[in-house]
Parts: C-alpha cells; structure tokens; sequence
C-alpha cells in the first residue's frame, strides 16, 4: 500500500546517506514532501543532514524552518542561526563585508544569546574599523556563555588596540569573566596585557596565584617560561628539561568536547561531526585543559 512504499522509500534513502550517495537520498526525500505527517517529518531531518554535509546553507534553511515547530522550535531556530553563521563567514573570507554583516544579523535574529554570532560580527565591526563597536558585542559573549570567552581573546585584543579605549578597561572585563569562568586563556592575556607595565615577576605572582586555585598545565608552561627568562646557569637548563615535560603532557589531549556524545578534538567546532548537533562542542576544563 501507499504508506508502506513511503517507509520503504524513507529507509532506501537513510541507506543511501550512510553510503554517502547524496544525490539518490536526497531524490528520494525530496519525493516524500508529499507523505504522511511523520514520514514527511522524516525526510525533513535527511534532507536537512545532506544540505548540512554538502554546506548548502540557504537550502538547509528552508527546510529547518519548516522542522522547527512545536516542541523542536528551540533546537531548530540555533541551528538556523549557525547556518546564517557559516554564510557569514564564507563571505568574510571572500571580503563581501555587507553580505557578511546582513546574515550575521539573520543569525542574531533567530538566536540572540549566540556566541558564535556575537564572534562574527564583532569580527565583521574590526573589518570596518569600527573597534568600539565590535569591543561592544564581543563583551556580550561573557553573559551568553563565559565558556567561549577565549575564542573571544584574540579578535577582542585587536579591537582594543584599534580603539581610544584604556588597556586597564580591556584588564577590567577580563577579570570580570574570571570570576565567571576560571579559564587559563583569560589568565594568560592578562598577564600579557601587564608584563611590560609590571615586570616579569609581578607577571609570574599573577600567574602562580591563580595555579594555586586552579592548576593547569598550561599555566605552569607560561610560569616556567616567566622564569626561565630571569634565570641563568644550571637553574635555567632545569627549567628548560621540566617545560619540555609539560609540553609533552598536553601535546596529544584534546581540547575540546561534545558534552552530548563526548566527541573530542584539538580545535573548536560548532558542529559536532559525530552526533551532527550544533552548540554542543565546549572547552575542556582542568588540569589538562583551561
């Protein structure tokens, strides 16, 4: 019968998408826009994961707005915003900043407490020299999820010595987010921003009294480092034996985790390619970690 052939058809196409022929999987669900409710809903979600792995954004749009009802609405507006996300940083690399800037802006539209969006347009802002501007939106990433706070440091440094801002207000906010967020990362630029103005050894104080509180060994890197400079002779070979020890401690862990499936990996991913959900990939904390 009619909705017999539909399953069959609906599971002729998973197949095919877990042999990577696409184009047949997405025949077939294409075909099953005309089926019953919960077949219909089906096809969806595999048409939706081919246009994710063929990075066909505007057409995994489409079709996400059309799963993203009822009880899925939350899951699915995130989703869309990452789409509208990767739209917007293909059109970074390719320099068509007005482009960039309008589906940053769809992006915020459909999650507003977005860390990647709040990244990418402040991203967009330095484009344009507009520093205060993109100093402005990338603080917002403190508030939407501290976590994500280091993927921040390295564009919000830039903005900062773009703009007429004070390096003490760049200190100020990231201290802020270390009363949120114990990371390293947060740790480390500040001792940077206050090296030249305080020396090594106010430097290395800072450092050593947040290891006490949270260890990592990263911190103990930069720590070793701090002293190796101010060291010579027998006492500086030393340091040098036990940083490359530390070095080697960290060199293979991962970095990053899916707090859904536990995928884990050395760079960041908004995507997790084993259980292909979004947002679910976060800094690993601790001793290996931040």
């Amino acid at each position: 019968d009619k909705e017999s052939m539909q399953h069959v058809q609906l599971e002729l196409a998973r197949d095919y998408l877990l042999a990577g022929l696409l184009d047949r999987a997405e025949e077939l669900s294409v075909e099953l826009e005309g089926a019953s409710p919960s077949v219909k809903n089906d096809s969806y979600k595999i048409t939706l994961e081919i246009y994710e792995r063929e990075r066909e954004w505007a057409q995994a749009i489409e079709v996400a707005k059309l799963l993203a009802v009822g009880d899925r609405t939350e899951k699915y507006e995130k989703a869309i915003s990452h789409y509208y996300c990767e739209i917007a940083e293909t059109c970074l690399k390719k320099n068509r900043i007005e482009e960039a800037r309008s589906a940053v802006s769809d992006a915020i539209g459909h999650d507003a407490n977005s860390p990647r969006a709040s990244l990418i347009r402040g991203q967009v802002d330095i484009n344009e020299q507009l520093f205060d501007d993109a100093i402005k939106v990338l603080q917002k990433i403190r508030d939407q999820d501290a976590v994500y706070v280091p993927e921040s440091l390295e564009t919000l440094s830039i903005a900062y010595q773009g703009s007429n801002q004070p390096s003490d207000a760049f200190r100020a906010y990231l201290s802020s987010c270390l009363e949120v967020t114990p990371s390293i990362s947060i740790v480390l630029t500040i001792a940077a921003s206050i090296r030249d103005e305080l020396g090594d050894e106010a430097v290395a104080k800072f450092v050593a009294n947040h290891l006490k509180k949270n260890p990592t060994i990263r911190g103990l890197t930069q720590l070793i480092d701090l002293h190796m400079d101010n060291t010579e002779g027998i006492a500086k070979e030393n340091l040098s034996i036990l940083r490359s020890f530390t070095e080697a401690l960290v060199a293979d862990k991962p970095a990053y985790r899916c707090n859904h499936c536990g995928f884990e990996g050395k760079k960041m991913r908004w995507y997790c390619p084993s259980c292909k959900d979004w947002s679910t990939i976060r800094p690993i904390f601790g001793l290996e970690g931040e």
